[in-house]
């Protein structure tokens, strides 16, 4: 047909009434067939390079379906996947090690005042401020197993984000991999596409040739008069 899409009702229903084939025209807002054999047959040659670039675009679409299939597979399950972030309990233990360091340094400065005290004290007064000092030692080795504990809950938390960084990384990687065959196919279904524009346009030119051809030579047929 050369019209519109607002034709097809049309052509389908002359379809019905006409025996064989028949291209259907749309000329000054006139419908007209052209049934000549000879016509006909130019303009099937006209578009038959289309119809061999079309059938290599199916190829090409077919050999792309697994290959998305794959990507759509690896996308899902990527989708599934929670990106790592910092827990809760990861950033409390980072607070706790961060309030624990402080009272540690704050610990240590009174133990160097203690020692430079005990330095200038007599027995009896070092033996007082040692007992001081073992209070802030035991403190500190206090201060201490609390930091192990929270570095363990830290470590624990960051071991457990990196194992889910590198699954989505891995899986990354093989959608990454499943995409490089899709970018060759893509590339040869954009040159088809490209071949098919330029051919379907010179098709175009020539089907409208044949029909004003066959217009002037009276072989096209008003719809009315086939009523």
């Amino acid at each position: 047909m050369s019209g519109s899409s607002d034709d097809i009702a049309t052509v389908r229903r002359l379809r019905q009434d006409i025996d064989g084939d028949f291209l259907w025209v749309r000329r000054g807002g006139k419908g007209y067939v052209v049934r000549d054999p000879g016509v006909l047959d130019k303009v099937r040659a006209a578009w038959q390079p289309i119809d061999a670039l079309d059938t290599r675009m199916q190829a090409l679409q077919q050999r792309m379906e697994p290959h998305q299939r794959e990507l759509e597979a690896l996308q899902s399950r990527m989708d599934r996947m929670t990106a790592p972030t910092d827990s809760p309990e990861m950033r409390a233990a980072e607070a706790a090690m961060q309030e624990l360091a402080s009272r540690q340094e704050s610990l240590a400065a009174k133990q160097s005042r203690l020692a430079a005290r005990m330095a200038r004290s007599d027995e009896a007064g070092r033996d007082a401020l040692q007992r001081e000092m073992d209070a802030l030692s035991r403190e500190m080795d206090s201060l201490s197993g609390q930091m192990d504990r929270h570095a363990g809950v830290i470590q624990r938390q960051s071991e457990a984000m990196q194992h889910e960084s590198a699954k989505m990384e891995a899986v990354a990687r093989e959608m990454e991999a499943a995409a490089r065959p899709m970018e060759a196919i893509g590339r040869d279904m954009e040159a088809v596409g490209h071949q098919i524009e330029r051919e379907a346009a010179t098709a175009e030119a020539q089907v409208r040739a044949l029909i004003d051809d066959a217009m002037r030579r009276g072989l096209a047929s008003s719809v009315s008069t086939l009523r």
